[in-house]
This record gives structure tokens, sequence and C-alpha cells, in this order.
């Protein structure tokens, strides 16, 4: 997971405080991202660049489940979020992907 997630694209993971769910939103886009090109996602090098990260086939498999967690994961607490939303403001993103960027955590 680690050497995946270093070569995500920082700009996807992005972080404003108060959003902390746009992190959930963006390893979902990057995890369905790798496991739909897994042409790029053989090119995937650890960080000290000594090797593949997915450099078996059980790895890629096991990325294929993570990513499937993670999606459920990200809907489910989208749906959590969502009834809280529309009952504070009429202007809400009902897409799952976008409403994890618009959740904001006061605190």
């Amino acid at each position: 997971m680690a050497g995946v997630m270093w070569n995500c694209d920082a700009a996807m993971l992005r972080y404003r405080t108060g959003h902390e769910l746009s992190v959930l939103l963006g390893t979902d886009q990057w995890l369905e991202w790798v496991v739909a090109d897994p042409m790029h996602a053989a090119g995937l090098m650890t960080p000290d660049g000594i090797r593949h990260v997915l450099d078996e086939p059980s790895k890629f498999a096991a990325l294929a489940v993570l990513a499937s967690e993670v999606a459920a994961l990200r809907a489910t607490v989208a749906s959590e979020w969502l009834p809280m939303l529309k009952s504070h403001t009429t202007n809400f993103a009902a897409d799952r992907r976008s409403l994890l960027e618009d959740v904001l955590i006061s605190g």
C-alpha cells in the first residue's frame, strides 16, 4: 500500500483544513485509476527505486481487493454525511464522489 501511495500524484491527496475526507476521495480515485491501468501499475517503483511495487500478480490482485474496499468505505462515509448535508444546506453535491470534497468538519 505504501509503495502504491508513494507514486500517487500529491494533488490527488490535497488536504485543506476541515476537509479531511478529501484524502479518502483522492485515495479512492488513485487506487481506482491504478487498477484500471495495469500497464501503468506495473511500472510503479518503490520509493528507493530498486524494484517495482507490483512485482507479482498476487500483489496486483490484492491491490484490486484493496481498491474495492476503499471504494466501499468512501461510499459508506459519503452516505453517512449525505443526510446531514441535506438538512444543513440547499446547495450540496448529490454525487457521492463530489460530496466528500464538500464535507467540512468543524473542530
